[in-house]
């Protein structure tokens, strides 16, 4: 699992270099280290906190309709299992599929 961390910190930081993205829905550790929070990041200085293991079960697509009136596009950890809701929001038009870009990940549970 730290290596899918570190693969993920590393294309997130691409993604912010790159422009391709202005904020990106992921995951932290929380303040015990043990388990996850979500988190929105706003620039490629705050990538090193993201974090992928077996402690993130949270469906990240909610914090798109957080986001959706904002500038820019939007990164999200898309995992299979979360796959549902995201296609639900999209056919509502309650987010639009241009504005975001997904990193999809494997769900275990």
């Amino acid at each position: 699992m730290k290596e899918l961390s570190e693969q993920l910190i590393n294309t997130v930081k691409e993604l912010f270099e790159k422009k391709t993205i202005n904020y990106f829905i992921g995951y932290k550790k929380n303040q015990n280290n043990l388990l996850t929070e979500p988190v929105i990041l706003s620039s490629i200085n705050e990538c090193n906190q993201l974090v992928f293991n077996q402690y993130c079960p949270y469906n990240l697509v909610k914090y798109l309709i957080t986001l959706k009136n904002r500038k820019g596009k939007i990164g999200i950890i898309l995992k299979g299992c979360d796959a549902r809701a995201f296609n639900v929001l999209l056919m509502q038009n309650q987010i639009s599929r241009d504005k975001i870009f997904t990193i999809g990940i494997e769900c275990k549970g």
